[in-house]
């Protein structure tokens, strides 16, 4: 079958199509839906275009491993777009998470915080902490998130970054104060 006949496919045949390992058959459903999709994440993420991208990349991935979770019986748009906002959501929940960790962290990083800093919109609080977290250096950064995200413990994050605990903490540590300050900074401009 030639790519111009996939186009004419409706999605769920190809969806059909994909569940027997058709490479065509995903391109082109690919093609039909990648700027839909990005759209969509692009709006309900915060406006973020590198988030956007990786989503909407994630949401293809899991189509591809999982094609069979498809019930052809249904509209597969409708399928798309609920697996999409399922990430979303699970996405919201993780910065959420993530936020509540950081305001309940001792000293030093809640001394800066402003008492209603709650009061933010929470996406805007989100997109500030990401912000925040882009400023860091990638070992701080990658140590904080391993520890407040992924919540492994101290030993573990030493293994993983191949470096003495003691690094880890005080790596930890300094990405907690700039944390503090930056995101202090911007509560107070707002």
């Amino acid at each position: 079958m030639n790519r111009r006949r996939y186009s004419e496919l409706p999605d769920e045949a190809l969806m059909t199509r994909i569940v027997q390992g058709d490479e065509l058959a995903f391109n082109a459903l690919y093609a039909r839906f990648e700027r839909r999709l990005h759209g969509f994440f692009y709006l309900r993420l915060g406006q973020d275009q590198a988030a956007a991208e990786d989503f909407t990349q994630q949401a293809f991935l899991k189509i591809i491993e999982r094609p069979e979770a498809f019930d052809p019986a249904y509209c597969f748009a409708t399928w798309l777009f609920t697996l999409a906002g399922n990430l979303v959501k699970n996405e919201h929940r993780r910065r959420q998470r993530l936020s509540r960790r950081l305001a309940a962290l001792p000293t030093p990083a809640r001394i800066a915080l402003p008492a209603d800093h709650r009061a933010l919109d929470q996406q805007q609080w989100d997109q500030w902490l990401g912000q925040a977290l882009e400023q860091l250096n990638p070992v701080q950064r990658d140590c904080f998130l391993l520890r407040y995200q992924q919540e492994l413990s101290i030993r573990d994050i030493s293994e993983i970054m191949n470096c003495p605990e003691g690094t880890v903490k005080s790596r930890i540590h300094h990405a907690l104060q700039l944390l503090a300050e930056q995101l202090a900074g911007v509560a107070h401009h707002r």
